[in-house]
């Protein structure tokens, strides 16, 4: 609203002195009424005078004002923008500038999609839609691209701001207030913690590997002896060696064959690097793997006592990291029992927590799963025990250990949504009792291969392999069920024969590690031509070619050395079938 400057307010009044001159002529101009008009028109113009004096002191203040939250808008360490519907940006400050090393010009009256980078820019634009059905902060990260620089993260907070009314009389948006932060540092501090987090992991895989590696020799040892020691009978003896003898000593050499291959998977499952999908998975079948490797590390005076509900329902877990706990614990139960008698007790049951029974503040009514491993040790002294799940912190002489393992063990479990509490009474032994939430939903079945007799065939194989005494057991395995093969000991060969007669074979055994060209480019170079040929890869243990990556280029089959034959040729059969109908 416009205040009466002082010359209105004077014109006002000199009507009404004119008026009452009208009205009296004849009367002297400076009777009382007149000089009482005079005296008011003195008044007013003394009030005026102040009244103009405050307008001043409020306009220089407003200045001020104005210039101060100028410079904070434009000084601000956030960056500011205005946002139309249309996704224009109407205002920005110097900070924004800064951020996306522009002007000003090269700012306004562009959408903002020409700054965020392509990768980014449809997620935002979804989120953006959203930035409108409420007033509601809302907050989105993306990566901005400045002028001649490279992209950086930031952290996006929109609110709406309304303005006209719509066709049903509700208030529409009109624009976004949006605050713009860099949050580059944060994000490689959250890498870098995620790094070094994950070398923790894999260092304390490490150490406990350590701890197993004597009882690991003892079982290797065990299952080669048991191959040297049949395989040289059978060749000392071979010619007095009824047939029954050569069938019981070779069934021997198998039996401690897939022992080791059993052994050698449960060993790289615990030490794998790398981060398994977050899965619905049952905890029992994992325990009873980990308590099969412990065996073979546990001396004779350790005894190994279970109690475990194969019909506990699932959770929703990392497996390998599940299977890590479970051995951090197993493990140190072991060391706490070394140099006595003991007994290792493990147990996996359901049960129902209400608020009175939750262990920690954190959790939630409901169904979890229990697991308590337990051991008959001499018990952890009362004074370290706030220190126990604490990084580094170990009782271990030099040399003996880290004592990552079970700060290790207490960052998966809270990372899993559950809990983890310990007891150990003074000479009666460690107790830790898991909690893991519970999930009604199905475990997601592995594809296996339908277990019978698989026929002859006659189809034409290819089968590339660099090492000569596995390419003579791919050719005698498959020719003994009927098929054509064709065995190269090098992959550049295999494409060389594949090229001038793509349609000659039916399928393709490959290995994964080879010179030149690995598994993984010749089965590409193979699908480009023939997108249809069923392939197989197999592969001793491959860090960087997973089962995934070799679905997603159209291989086929993943399989993982030592196979059996009959395992192979059932898969050939499969896939061949598969192929013809």
């Amino acid at each position: 609203m416009k205040l009466p400057s002082k010359e209105d307010k004077f014109a006002e009044l000199r009507k009404e002195a004119e008026k009452i001159i009208q009205r009296n002529p004849q009367q002297n101009i400076v009777n009382g009424e007149t000089k009482e008009l005079i005296h008011d028109l003195q008044v007013h113009h003394v009030e005026l005078e102040m009244q103009n004096e405050e307008l001043r002191e409020i306009q220089n203040s407003l200045e001020k004002s104005r210039d101060r939250l100028s410079l904070l808008y434009h000084q601000a360490p956030c960056g500011y923008l205005t946002v139309t519907a249309g996704g224009m940006i109407k205002e920005a400050n110097h900070t924004i500038q800064g951020m996306l090393n522009r002007n000003m010009q090269e700012i306004l009256r562009h959408s903002l999609l020409d700054f965020i980078l392509p990768e980014d820019q449809q997620i935002f634009y979804v989120r953006f839609k959203a930035f409108f059905k409420s007033p509601v902060g809302k907050n989105i990260e993306v990566r901005l691209v400045p002028k001649n620089s490279t992209p950086f993260y930031a952290s996006i907070e929109g609110r709406s701001r309304m303005s006209h009314q719509d066709n049903e009389g509700q208030k529409a948006p009109e624009e976004i207030l949006m605050i713009v932060s860099d949050i580059t540092q944060r994000k490689e501090a959250e890498a870098e913690s995620f790094r070094l987090e994950t070398q923790l992991r894999q260092s304390q895989k490490m150490e406990a590997v350590g701890v197993l590696a004597g009882g690991i020799a003892h079982e290797f040892n065990n299952i080669l002896y048991a191959i040297l020691g049949y395989t040289e009978m059978h060749l000392d003896e071979l010619p007095e060696l009824t047939l029954e003898e050569q069938k019981e000593y070779l069934a021997n050499v198998f039996s401690a064959g897939k022992r080791a291959k059993k052994l050698v998977q449960q060993i790289l499952t615990f030490s794998r690097a790398e981060l398994e999908k977050t899965t619905v998975i049952n905890m029992a079948p994992l325990i009873k793997e980990a308590l099969q490797l412990l065996r073979a590390t546990l001396p004779a005076t350790i005894e190994i006592q279970q109690d475990i509900d194969f019909n506990c329902r699932p959770i929703l877990a990392e497996a390998t990291q599940i299977h890590q706990v479970i051995m951090n614990l197993c493990t140190n139960a072991r060391q706490a029992m070394i140099k006595d008698r003991g007994i290792l007790m493990v147990s996996l049951k359901e049960v129902t927590l209400t608020r009175n029974d939750l262990p920690h503040a954190h959790m939630k009514e409901g169904d979890y799963l229990c697991l308590i491993v337990k051991d008959t040790g001499s018990g952890i002294p009362s004074d370290i025990m706030e220190r126990i799940f604490d990084p580094f912190f170990t009782t271990k002489e030099v040399g003996k250990g880290t004592g990552l393992g079970l700060s290790v063990v207490h960052k998966i479990v809270e990372n899993h949504k559950g809990s983890i509490s310990i007891k150990s009474p003074p000479g009666e032994g460690t107790t830790f009792t898991l909690f893991f939430p519970l999930v009604d939903e199905p475990v997601a079945e592995k594809r296996t291969v339908t277990k019978h007799v698989a026929p002859h065939g006659k189809e034409h194989i290819l089968v590339v392999e660099d090492e000569e005494v596995l390419c003579r057991f791919y050719e005698a395995a498959l020719k003994r069920y009927g098929y054509q093969v064709s065995v190269f000991n090098e992959s550049t060969g295999a494409l060389e024969a594949f090229l001038s007669t793509p349609e000659k074979y039916d399928l393709v055994i490959t290995d994964q590690a080879m010179p030149v060209l690995t598994g993984e480019q010749l089965s590409k170079r193979f699908l480009a031509l023939r997108p249809d040929l069923p392939i197989i890869l197999i592969t001793g243990y491959s860090e960087i070619f997973s089962e995934e990556q070799a679905e997603n280029i159209g291989i086929r089959e993943y399989i993982i050395k030592p196979v059996a034959i009959k395992e192979l040729q059932q898969v050939v059969r499969t896939l061949l079938d598969a192929v013809q109908t």
